[in-house]
């Protein structure tokens, strides 16, 4: 999940005693955790990824007046994202979360040097059958499907702008890349819901 500050209350009171918190600040995802463990404050026991990793294949982060801001978890190329997983990894996170902005080169750095480190890797991915051939296990969101589907197809590229990709997949090729994903391990989430306020 993404976690917010006013989520806490409500977890343990619906029994709820473990979350993953999948991007956010780090520092304030790592004071979080520490808050938990200490016992200052009251809620679930707590994993952290801090920022996720970003790349090139993205729009620019904006704020609400529109302006350009750093993205602390931007890296350009392979080595940056290795970098940067060697920075999660000194300053304590959990696990590393991955976004679609990043090349195949960049994801694959992050999956090597993760597992150098002993750190699961999750997030969205581009394509998923790209991904899991590249190592990754563990996925957030049934776009990455879809994806890898008119990719297969050849009709990614020709959709027209704006279209989700889970409305243009014709679902009769799912079958196949189920048992791919079934037979390599992999763990989905595909995110029942898009947003609750």
């Amino acid at each position: 999940m993404h976690l917010r500050d006013w989520h806490y209350p409500i977890f343990l009171a619906f029994g709820v005693t473990t979350i993953a918190d999948t991007h956010n600040d780090t520092p304030w995802s790592i004071a979080q955790r520490a808050l938990l463990k200490s016992g200052l404050m009251r809620g679930p026991r707590l994993f952290v990824s801090g920022a996720r990793v970003t790349g090139p294949l993205g729009r620019p982060v904006t704020n609400a007046a529109g302006e350009t801001v750093r993205d602390p978890g931007y890296v350009e190329d392979a080595e940056q994202a290795r970098a940067y997983v060697r920075y999660l990894d000194a300053i304590g996170v959990d696990h590393v979360k991955i976004d679609l902005t990043i090349t195949d080169a960049q994801l694959a750095a992050v999956l090597d040097e993760s597992r150098t480190r002993g750190l699961r890797v999750f997030g969205h991915t581009r394509n998923i059958r790209t991904a899991v051939d590249l190592g990754m296990r563990h996925m957030e969101h049934m776009d990455t499907m879809a994806r890898a589907l008119l990719e297969q197809e050849g009709r990614l590229a020709t959709l027209p702008e704006g279209t989700p990709v889970e409305v243009a997949v014709n679902p009769n090729l799912f079958p196949s890349l189920v048992q791919y994903m079934e037979l390599q391990g992999v763990f989905i989430d595909p995110t029942l819901y898009a947003w609750m306020q």
